[in-house]
């Protein structure tokens, strides 16, 4: 069975990234022998890197690494990029357009 590593860049996303965090741990359990969801806060000003702490200290299988200043979409993607540990990466977008139907 295949290992998944989910990188999710975000910016100011209090109001999404509970619920796209749900959608994705709830899309890939069971479908992967193992996995990690990593999530990069990009210098958020809002709530996100509080509502993180509370997701990381409930599921050990969601990391998060944070820039002190927002670094960009695509600098977010790589630096998850290269903390992933699991065989095959992908990325979600943080604004929940996919439930968990579509993500599996």
């Amino acid at each position: 069975m295949a290992t998944l590593s989910v990188v999710v860049p975000a910016l100011n996303e209090e109001g999404n990234i509970a619920d796209t965090l749900e959608e994705i741990v709830a899309a890939v359990e069971g479908l992967f022998e193992e996995y990690e969801v990593i999530v990069v806060n990009d210098g958020s000003t809002d709530r996100t890197a509080e509502i993180l702490q509370e997701r990381t200290a409930c599921n050990p299988k969601i990391r998060t690494l944070s820039h002190t200043t927002p670094q960009g979409f695509g600098a977010s993607y790589n630096a998850g990029r290269k903390l992933a540990r699991m065989e095959y990466c992908v990325m979600v977008h943080v604004d929940n357009a996919f439930g968990r139907q579509t993500l599996r």
